[in-house]
């Protein structure tokens, strides 16, 4: 599928968010509780954690992203959950943000990605859409740190909770 058409009439996912002290949403709660299990010390959870028996009322609503460069300026969906892509209407695995964000957040968004990435640390939004026809979801995003396939590589384990 071309980017473009990745949401129906061309438009590119244009998303209003704020960050949040914490998470409120459970299955948000679940994920954060289940990461802080695995992380240690000396490590981060790793992508070889997933999917795992704990974690399913959550796996629909994960999304993973990966860095394409050493810069972090843009990221791949490497998966996107099916309980995103039905509410959104499309899946943009494979995709990377440049290509499916307004222009005017790429940057935004890349930056708290490797934000996440240095400090090793949860970020934790709500927000909603916007210019997509999907104004009326509102939703509560946390991103997480987790080493990637090379087990060296940061990438970032989102969960996207939608508040019904």
């Amino acid at each position: 599928m071309p980017p473009d058409a990745l949401i129906r009439g061309g438009h590119k996912l244009d998303i209003k968010v704020t960050p949040a002290a914490d998470a409120h949403h459970p299955l948000a709660r679940m994920m954060l509780a289940f990461f802080a299990g695995k992380q240690r010390a000396d490590t981060l959870p790793s992508r070889t954690d997933l999917p795992h028996r704990d974690l399913l009322p959550v796996l629909p609503f994960i999304f993973m992203l990966e860095p394409t460069g050493e810069d972090m300026t843009d990221w791949r969906f490497r998966l996107v959950g099916h309980g995103i892509t039905a509410r959104l209407g499309a899946d943009p695995t494979g995709l990377c943000i440049s290509e499916i964000y307004e222009p005017t957040q790429v940057g935004r968004n890349a930056v708290s990605y490797s934000g996440v990435a240095t400090s090793r640390a949860p970020h934790i939004t709500t927000g909603s859409f916007h210019g997509i026809d999907r104004e009326f979801l509102t939703f509560e995003i946390v991103h997480l740190p987790m080493l990637g396939n090379d087990e060296r590589t940061i990438w970032i384990l989102g969960g996207l909770f939608f508040n019904d």
